[in-house]
């Protein structure tokens, strides 16, 4: 198996509860409901450094969005990818300043919000204290004693008179049963309206065929004349003369029958309309009974009397119970712990600090001194690249110097020497800074470690940087730690640029040769020779190379700018089983030469199982089973893993033992309730559609997302 050698449990991405939603276009001009693709839907999960996590599902499952969100190529819907390659003090993003900052203001929103709850706890204690209160209390009981009666009478009454009732306490199901009674009642008038119209017009139609045109009848008679002793080639031009008379003769019959039609589809579509109301005011009842628009009205006029005691009912309720209150107090609650978490995360339990402002600014001032430390390191590292190289051409003994130019070259590195020992001094002076600031840190959290708060939410802390609040310019820098191999090594290399060009723009992009002693031919031939791309390749455009070795440029692209983690996108399925096995074995010696991570996405699970330390397997943009690659294909939870598994095709003689899933994966825009897997589920029961399966570990390093799991050893092939 080709496992990783330097597999850690110190974790290098944790992903919380990730989301991430496309948007669909508007099917309707006035579409309120937006709708949403659901690709990634609540995504739990860590990558450790030096492993590769196998990410297996079927297509449309969301195992490449996962990776491209990972990269934040796909900006989140929801939730957190913290990234642990630096601590916070060390890269000081923007919003770490900003968070300390804002600090003092969270504390205020904080104590505003306590004294609030504090002040409405007060209120209803002092409430439920008075006598006056307590006296109300018994009245409001009394009275809604009897309103409840009053209730059940007005509902036994409809049973015994109209056999049913409404079965339906939604005030909103109620309100538009009234409003649609309403309708209904109108739609009555507008046909009695119509109808009135339609008898007059039929009197008017017997009036018309009365009356004659005397002029009109005249003309077809002349029409009919001439045509009978008319040529043959008139004969079509005088049947049409004849028809336009006689529809001039019969206009006045035909103009008062057209609007008793109209008249009459008027009705039909009020009819139609009143009958549809009827339908959904018959949905809401206990029982179905045969409607009509008395029946409805009686009904509506009933139940309206009856939802204006359960209004009252429920106010004199909320008034005893004190709802209201509540609901404000758990609204406040609410508030605080979103506002706690946010600043948890960042500064831990300094929010509590009653010495708020100077807390602030003593983190303020550490962070400002480790950030200017930072740079200042990065800065000595691009000089002393820049001296070494100076120092090369000095030492040049083939005359491509003169010795003037030697001497501006001394010039150079006397003045780079200079900086360096002011940079050197001015960091070793913050350095003392940062030790004092610290120390004032350390103490002053130890003073917050008695409150009841202090470890949940010196828990909450992430030392990583969350990837989802960094900054464009700053996830631009993060990107030499984190690239992408593409599944299409065809598509994905410009074919304008050759092998050198394709290879050295990550390290132009992120100015790489700067940064280290070798100039910038050196790094990709370098590069290259990793991957098994000769020297005389360089200048080589991509048509010009097989698939295997276009995805070697491929993932000595990936590699040129020494990446700390690599999503291999399905790297190897567009490509043949013999260059597939070329290709993981280099990915394997790369990983255990330079330490990488990787997330290695593919359909095939035989090579899943080769190369990964650990396997995730995917269903309809949620994570339904995780584990150890060896223990998920010895005894797999999730009866979608087993499926799964059972479909790799063997070698072996003799029946096939695979289990069928029947169906296909349901729409990502309206997923089923429940567990998304149940429609397709041999182990589904009622309890599947109800509730979500917790994604849980239930074995040390196996995490399932199943109800049922302990029945999928059961799992026989159909």
């Amino acid at each position: 198996m080709g496992k990783s050698k330097v597999l850690t449990n110190e974790p290098l991405i944790k992903i919380v509860g990730m989301k991430k939603y496309f948007p669909l276009k508007k099917t309707r001009l006035f579409q309120r409901e937006i709708l949403t693709v659901k690709a990634n839907d609540g995504v739990d999960l860590v990558i450790h450094k030096g492993e590769t996590l196998g990410l297996v599902g079927e297509s449309g499952c969301g195992k490449s969005t996962l990776g491209r969100v990972l990269l934040q190529l796909y900006p989140l819907t929801s939730g957190k990818i913290i990234y642990y390659g630096y601590t916070l003090e060390d890269y000081s993003p923007r919003y770490l300043f900003k968070e300390i900052n804002s600090l003092k203001a969270s504390r205020l929103k904080y104590e505003k919000y306590s004294k609030q709850i504090q002040a409405i706890e007060a209120k209803m204690a002092s409430q439920k204290n008075n006598p006056a209160f307590q006296e109300q209390v018994k009245n409001n009981e009394q009275e809604i004693a009897k309103l409840k009666a009053e209730c059940n009478q007005i509902a036994s009454d409809c049973r015994s008179q109209f056999g049913t009732f409404f079965a339906s306490n939604n005030m909103r199901a109620i309100k538009q049963a009234i409003k649609m009674d309403a309708l209904i009642y109108k739609n009555k008038e507008k046909v009695a309206q119509l109808e009135l119209k339609q008898v007059k017009l039929e009197q008017d139609l017997e009036k018309a065929k009365k009356i004659k045109n005397v002029k009109a009848e005249a003309d077809v008679a002349a029409l009919k004349k001439q045509l009978e002793n008319a040529d043959l080639n008139l004969i079509a031009d005088l049947n049409k003369k004849l028809s336009i008379a006689e529809r001039k003769a019969q206009h006045h019959v035909i103009a008062v029958d057209i609007d008793i039609r109209e008249t009459q589809k008027k009705i039909n579509l009020i009819n139609d309309d009143t009958q549809r109301f009827i339908a959904r005011i018959k949905s809401l009842l206990e029982k179905p009974i045969e409607l009509n628009t008395e029946i409805v009205a009686k009904l509506v006029e009933r139940k309206q009397q009856h939802f204006v005691r359960e209004k009252r009912i429920k106010q004199l309720q909320d008034f005893n119970l004190f709802t209201k209150e509540k609901a404000m107090i758990s609204r406040l609650n609410k508030k605080i712990e979103k506002l706690i978490n946010k600043a948890a995360n960042v500064t831990g339990a300094f929010i509590l600090s009653d010495d708020i402002a100077g807390i602030s600014d003593t983190l303020f001032k550490n962070i400002d001194a480790l950030h200017t430390i930072q740079m200042n390191k990065e800065e000595i590292t691009l000089l002393e690249v820049k001296k070494f190289k100076i120092e090369q051409k000095i030492a040049d003994d083939k005359g491509t110097y003169t010795d003037f130019q030697k001497d501006v070259f001394q010039e150079r590195i006397e003045k780079i020497n200079q900086k360096l020992a002011n940079l050197h001094a001015e960091n070793e002076q913050l350095t003392e800074k940062t030790k004092q600031l610290t120390q004032e840190i350390k103490e002053a959290n130890a003073k917050l470690s008695d409150h009841p708060m202090y470890e949940e939410l010196e828990a909450k802390k992430e030392k990583g940087l969350d990837l989802s609040r960094l900054t464009g310019e700053e996830m631009r820098r993060l990107r030499q730690d984190m690239q992408l191999i593409f599944q299409d090594p065809y598509s994905s290399l410009n074919p304008r640029l050759t092998v050198g060009q394709i290879i050295g723009e990550g390290l132009k992009a992120h100015d790489v040769e700067s940064k280290t002693k070798d100039n910038y031919q050196d790094m990709i031939l370098k590069v290259m020779d990793k991957c098994g791309l000769a020297p005389y390749m360089l200048h080589r455009y991509p048509h010009q190379f097989s698939g295997g070795q276009r995805q070697r440029i491929g993932i000595a692209r990936a590699l040129a700018v020494n990446p700390k983690f690599i999503v291999c996108d399905e790297a190897v399925s567009a490509l043949d089983v013999s260059i597939q096995s070329q290709i993981i074995n280099l990915l394997e010696d790369l990983r255990d030469q330079e330490n990488l991570t990787y997330l290695f996405i593919s359909h095939d699970l035989s090579v899943i199982k080769h190369i990964s330390d650990r396997i995730g397997v995917m269903y309809l943009g949620q994570i339904v089973e995780l584990g150890n690659s060896e223990e998920i294909y010895r005894r797999p939870l999730h009866p979608y893993t087993k499926a799964l598994i059972s479909a790799i095709p063997t070698t072996d003689q003799g029946p096939k033992q695979r289990i069928f899933l029947e169906g296909d994966i349901p729409s990502n825009v309206f997923p089923p309730s429940g567990c998304k897997f149940r429609t397709r589920c041999p182990l589904a029961r009622k309890e599947c559609a109800q509730r979500v399966p917790e994604f849980r570990e239930v074995e040390p390093g196996r995490f399932v997302a199943c109800h049922f799991y302990e029945e999928t050893e059961t799992l026989r092939p159909s």
